[in-house]
């Protein structure tokens, strides 16, 4: 399942509505170039934090899940001081959006990708959708992604059984193990209450 992220908000950026929609890499505006990279041999991590009055809910436990995938991924840490550095420039004009932080080698490709990497950092920033008033109707599915511990950027299964939920009339797809066990949602984490609870 997918770290949780969770703990004590910490601060970013301003204030307000998402002005901007913004994609960086490593502090720069991305060219074409680097997302055809990404987009031919996707392989590489994220994480995905939403800002909200100016402050992220578990900052640093999204950095760690970054330096922590980085280093099983490519075999080298993370420089989380210039990844904050570039998640808050890329978020400065914006206001309550989703900031999304990728981490992949735009060199490694299917030829390649056995060769010593040099991870690049990839910082997109988008409005977050509305908050919903109604419960989620979800659908289940037996799903279990590849290294289930990494947030990879591989989500053709993840997204293939949303769209097959939604397009049968639900609103997205709740993942089981095949033993009845809940995981996951497609993009999104669950968890379960019950008396005050952790079930």
């Amino acid at each position: 399942m997918s770290h949780v992220s969770a703990g004590r908000s910490a601060p970013l950026r301003g204030r307000g509505a998402c002005s901007a929609e913004v994609t960086e890499l490593n502090g720069s505006p991305a060219g074409p170039e680097v997302l055809r990279a990404l987009a031919l041999t996707n392989y590489g991590h994220f994480t995905t934090m939403a800002i909200e009055d100016g402050r992220v809910r578990g900052l640093e436990l999204h950095l760690e899940r970054l330096d922590r995938d980085c280093r099983l991924l490519f075999d080298v840490p993370l420089d989380l001081g210039r990844v904050r550095t570039w998640a808050r420039r890329a978020a400065s004009a914006a206001g309550r959006c989703a900031v999304r932080i990728t981490v992949f080698d735009p060199l490694l490709g299917l030829a390649n990708i056995s060769e010593d990497a040099v991870p690049q950092v990839l910082v997109t920033v988008r409005p977050t959708p509305a908050t919903r008033a109604e419960p989620l109707r979800v659908r289940s599915a037996v799903h279990l992604r590849d290294l289930p511990e990494v947030k990879d950027v591989g989500l053709f299964g993840a997204l293939r059984l949303r769209r097959e939920a939604r397009r049968s009339g639900y609103d997205d797809v709740l993942f089981t193990d095949g033993d009845s066990a809940l995981l996951e949602g497609s993009t999104w984490n669950i968890g379960v209450v019950r008396d005050d609870r952790v079930v």
